[in-house]
């Protein structure tokens, strides 16, 4: 498993930033509970299980292929299913669970949504 840091900064999964419990539920073992959509290396997604460790359901880290492939190249994720996904295309986990968009653009990205 990769080693993940994130650098002390609160997410979304620490208690007190979001009522995970209340909000999320929880999914049987073999259903999606979240797909961290443009996630980067995981570090969203190990912060959750290493908060939450009891609750079931399938994470999903969503990012570019040469992203995921980056992370298995350096042993992938305990506990994450790994999907390259292109952002603008059919998303394709479908039915009901928490998508969390980790999202960041650059100024040319900001730009350009602007025209």
């Amino acid at each position: 498993m990769m080693a993940m840091q994130s650098g002390g900064k609160t997410i979304w999964a620490d208690e007190g930033a979001y009522p995970v419990r209340e909000r999320l539920g929880e999914a049987s073992e073999g259903e999606v509970l979240v797909v961290d959509i443009g996630g980067g290396m995981g570090h969203d997604l190990v912060g959750f299980r290493e908060r939450h460790p009891g609750v079931k359901g399938r994470l999903v880290l969503q990012e570019l292929p040469y992203m995921i492939e980056r992370v298995e190249g350096q042993g992938g994720i305990e506990g994450v299913e790994l999907m390259g996904h292109y952002f603008y295309g059919e998303q394709p986990v479908k039915g009901s669970c928490h998508r969390v968009f980790s999202l960041s653009f650059s100024r040319s990205s900001a730009l350009q949504l602007k025209k």
